[in-house]
C-alpha cells in the first residue's frame, strides 16, 4: 500500500509541472500517525478510521493530499507568528473530506526533523501528528 501511495503522490508531483516551466520540488511528505483532542480527549488512528492520509507539500505552495487514494490538490501558505503563543499559522483549502475533520487553518509546528504538528484553533480541538514519509 506504501508503494502505491508514494507512486501516486509522486506522479501528481510531476503532473503538476507544465511542460517548460518551473519544475516544482516536493518540500515535504508526511503521513498521518494519530490526532488527540476533542472534549473527551480522545486519541484517533488512521487505523481505527480504515485511513491513509498523506499530505505531499511542494515548495511552489501546492498540497497534494491524499486519503485512500483519493487526492485533493490545493494551495497553502505558512504565516509566520505574530501572536504571544508563537505558533505559525498555515492555511490551505481542502475538499477531500478527511476524518478527523481538519481545520484548514491551523497552528503548524515541525518537531525535530521528521514530525509535523497541526493543531486546531481551538480548545477542544485536535492536534494531528504526521511524520515524514521515508518512502519517498
Amino acid at each position: 500500500m506504501r508503494g502505491i501511495m508514494a507512486f501516486a503522490a509522486a506522479g501528481l508531483v510531476l503532473a503538476a509541472c507544465a511542460p517548460g516551466g518551473p519544475k516544482p520540488t516536493t518540500a515535504a511528505t508526511y503521513r498521518w500517525v494519530y490526532s488527540t483532542g476533542g472534549i473527551a480527549g480522545r486519541r484517533i488512528t488512521p487505523q481505527e478510521q480504515h485511513l491513509n492520509v498523506v499530505y505531499s507539500f511542494v515548495s511552489d505552495s501546492t498540497l497534494f493530499i491524499v486519503k485512500n487514494g483519493t487526492v485533493d490538490t490545493t494551495r497553502y501558505h505558512v504565516t509566520k507568528a505574530t501572536t504571544a503563543e508563537g505558533r505559525d499559522l498555515i492555511h490551505y483549502r481542502r475538499a477531500v473530506n478527511v476524518l478527523p475533520p481538519f481545520d484548514t487553518l491551523q497552528y503548524y509546528k515541525k518537531v525535530g526533523r521528521d514530525t509535523l504538528l497541526l493543531s486546531d484553533r481551538c480548545a477542544d480541538c485536535y492536534t494531528h501528528t504526521f511524520v515524514r514519509a521515508s518512502y519517498y
